[in-house]
């Protein structure tokens, strides 16, 4: 059993900068082949540069490492539907390789086009069975 804890620093490029300050980002985090697929972040602070959250997310698995991370950031509309702002992915494979705790910057791209980048802090730890 191992556990996957996602990090989810900031986000900033022209996409997010594109943000109302009334329209607060979330970022969705998406990791298949665990029992917890998906989590999201609360609302994240609009700051000079971008967009901050500092939320910790667990992801926990039995079996091998999962091998992606999807991830979404959305700009929350009052009484509308959530404004995608971009969309991004990560090798989990190759991040993990390196080291147990890596920090990568994840671009953010809607239609093609690359708008900005999310920072995360991707942990993984193995944990004893439960008996």
């Amino acid at each position: 059993m191992g556990k996957l804890t996602v990090l989810v620093d900031s986000a900033h490029g022209h996409g997010v900068h594109a943000l109302l300050p009334s329209e607060p980002a979330v970022c969705i985090v998406e990791v298949p082949g665990t029992r917890q697929v998906r989590s999201q972040t609360g609302p994240g602070r609009q700051e000079k540069g971008g967009t901050q959250w500092g939320d910790s997310l667990e992801f926990e698995y039995e079996g091998g490492t999962p091998r992606a991370l999807h991830l979404q950031v959305h700009g929350q509309l009052r009484g509308e539907a959530d404004d995608l702002v971009g969309a991004g992915q990560v090798d989990l494979q190759q991040v993990l390789e390196r080291g147990t705790r890596q920090v990568v910057e994840v671009p953010l791209t809607k239609g093609g086009r690359e708008l900005g980048a999310v920072e995360l802090c991707i942990s993984h730890q193995a944990m004893p069975d439960k008996a």
